[in-house]
């Protein structure tokens, strides 16, 4: 009786902690070229997702980049990323919790700049963040939600001391349908800085009410959405809000922020399909009763599948349009398996004011999901913002699923 009721045990345990387990590893070695200099680093990612009922499921993600050397030309440094996230699911009722963690090496990790800090010359240690998320569909309402925590650490690149920063961010946003296809949304955004500002981090001649709430801020807006379908590859979607954004690290001017977002997937054929996006963001300055503009991103892509069968065999081109920021962005890539093992891949990357990456490569494929790769990239930058140099990157790698 002693053995069947651990045996029993043991089967209740087995059952109630069952998972679907799958995992996708990437592990590449990259040779770098630049400046008369050659330096390697490897690098490995493993995706997990794991499905434990129909009600619970989660995932871990790892990155772990490790450089053989560094230039000062460019930011190689050591890092090491992690994030867990697990969901429960139940009728119209959605809650979620995720954790991420990025450590970097400090010596191999150049100046960069955080926002929301006065002093600029820093180099970051590690980053943390938790976040509670929950979806609820009631009555053809729709409510959102989300609390997060960030814990940031760095250290100043004149001292040895080192700070930390901890925000802690809430957003809500509840949404209804009206009509078919037209609805409604009202959202509220908050974010508390949970530190007080140092006084060394103050400029001279700068005035500041309350340290503890400078960063603070606070934004109240809504809007309305429209979505019309016609087809079950053709859905068009807009929305535009009215935001107020209150905090003293606002400036006047974009207290009042207006936000139009549109979305439109299509498939003009079952082989050509693709989709074109556009967000626009827009102010009112009180003070001189004038709109303004403050920037525009167009987004489109088109794919073209050369053979309905293979989803090796494709043609790809897109472009990012953002003219205020200058960063527009062009692309066009084709893919194409000579045989049912090897694909080779050809693609162009250029940001007119920035680079231009000419990427080659050839993936052998010895089983589903399994492959081996190499893969080159070649980049000419346009501009000395960069401060980079001409270099090309040979990466030797292989995924594998399991």
């Amino acid at each position: 009786m002693k053995y069947l009721t651990i045996i029993i045990l043991l089967f209740v345990i087995s059952s109630a902690f069952s998972f679907d387990l799958k995992n996708l590893n990437d592990f590449s070695i990259g040779y770098y070229s630049v400046d008369g200099k050659n330096l390697m680093n490897s690098r490995e990612k493993l995706f997990t997702d794991i499905s434990f009922n129909s009600y619970f499921a989660g995932g871990i993600e790892l990155d772990l980049l490790i450089s053989e050397n560094e230039y000062k030309q460019k930011n190689f440094y050591v890092y090491d990323r992690f994030k867990s996230y697990l969901t429960w699911n139940y009728e119209s009722t959605t809650l979620s919790t995720s954790f991420s963690n990025t450590l970097f090496d400090n010596a191999k990790t150049n100046e960069i700049i955080l926002t929301g800090l006065f002093d600029p010359v820093i180099k970051p240690v590690s980053k943390n963040s938790l976040t509670f998320a929950a979806t609820h569909n009631q009555w053809n309402f729709n409510i959102d939600g989300a609390i997060r925590y960030r814990n940031l650490n760095y250290d100043y690149h004149l001292s040895e001391e080192t700070e930390h920063e901890n925000d802690l961010f809430i957003d809500l946003t509840l949404s209804r349908d009206i009509i078919e296809g037209l609805g409604a949304f009202t959202t509220i955004y908050y974010k508390n800085d949970l530190n007080d500002i140092p006084n060394s981090e103050i400029p001279d001649n700068f005035e500041i009410n309350d340290p503890s709430k400078y960063y603070n801020e606070l934004t109240l807006g809504g809007g309305v959405y429209w979505k019309k379908r016609f087809s079950n590859n053709q859905v068009i979607k807009v929305s535009t809000a009215y935001l107020h954004r209150d905090g003293e690290t606002i400036p006047d001017y974009l207290t009042h922020y207006f936000i139009t977002d549109v979305r439109y997937p299509y498939s003009l054929s079952p082989l050509l399909y693709g989709y074109i996006s556009g967000i626009s963001r827009g102010c009112y300055n009180e003070q001189d009763d004038k709109f303004y503009r403050v920037s525009n991103l167009i987004r489109a892509q088109l794919k073209y599948s050369l053979n309905p069968f293979d989803s090796r065999a494709y043609i790809c081109a897109g472009f990012k349009y953002n003219p205020e920021n200058k960063t527009d962005r062009y692309y066009g890539e084709v893919s194409y398996p000579i045989d049912r093992f090897l694909t080779l891949r050809v693609a162009d990357y250029i940001s007119p004011k920035y680079y231009n990456n000419v990427v080659t490569g050839i993936e052998y494929s010895f089983a589903k999901y399994n492959s081996i790769y190499l893969e080159n990239t070649y980049s000419i930058v346009k501009s000395d913002v960069l401060a980079l140099a001409d270099n090309n990157e040979l990466r030797l790698g292989t995924r594998i699923a399991f």
